[in-house]
């Protein structure tokens, strides 16, 4: 059985992108993989600006830098079980893979080693180049391994 592979990136997807990919599954009798990255770098942005505004001083403690960490953990676990759970809704087999590394490393990983039907990830911003600089690879993937990209 093929599957097709749900993206999720560091910011609330779009509860589009999560019905795309559960329709794109169930139209051709796939199973959905729900790929959540904990990527590190979000994180480290996070504890910079929180720097930047002056909130916590110039060295935040251990337990900030934890909770931190844990908060987005509990939180892209979230989000991967609730695209599972909207999957389950509509009869198609799915489940979540929550990975920590970096997003590029994790998916091309992920892609690499399912060879999916299809990817499904929200659509890039145009004009705003760090994100779509970020999902530049996936169009070499996609040529390389040759699945369907469906952004939304």
């Amino acid at each position: 059985m093929q599957t097709v592979l749900l993206v999720l990136g560091n910011n609330r997807t779009e509860k589009r992108v999560v019905e795309a990919a559960v329709e794109r599954a169930k139209s051709g009798g796939n199973e959905l993989v729900v790929l959540s990255p904990l990527d590190p770098g979000r994180q480290t942005k996070i504890v910079g600006k929180v720097i930047d505004s002056g909130t916590l001083g110039a060295r935040p403690s251990d337990d900030f830098l934890s909770s931190l960490h844990k908060r987005h953990e509990d939180l892209a676990v979230a989000q991967a079980e609730e695209a599972v759970a909207e999957a389950a809704r509509c009869g198609v087999s799915a489940h979540a893979d929550v990975r920590r590394g970096g997003f590029r490393e994790k998916v091309t990983e992920v892609v690499t080693t399912l060879k999916p039907a299809a990817v499904v990830i929200t659509k890039r911003k145009r004009g705003w180049l760090p994100f779509a600089y970020e999902h530049a690879f996936l169009d070499k993937l996609r040529k390389d391994l040759g699945f369907e990209l469906i952004e939304r």
